[in-house]
């Protein structure tokens, strides 16, 4: 992690409603998706997520991203988190 790193730790309650996504030849596991799209935020250096437990946790470089683009890119994908202690 990086002087400018910041880490976001989220509870993202739908990875455990919703553990799978359709796909076009088979079920995806959510936290799989989700660790590779958030990954894709520019700014974003890493993404921990688990199957079929709610915790996210993210590493970012404050200059390039934010936590609300973050909590709104979730959103849009249909993964409403919240900010953890």
């Amino acid at each position: 992690m990086s002087k400018m790193s910041n880490m976001l730790q989220l509870n993202v309650p739908k990875i455990v409603e919703r553990p799978r996504i359709p796909a076009i030849c088979c079920a995806v596991p959510a936290a799989f998706l989700i660790r590779k799209k958030v990954a894709a935020i520019p700014g974003v250096q890493r993404v921990t997520a688990k199957d079929g437990v709610s915790q996210l946790t993210i590493i970012y470089d404050p200059e390039h991203t934010n936590t609300q683009a973050i909590f709104a890119f979730l959103d849009r994908i249909g993964y409403p988190a919240q900010a953890t202690a």
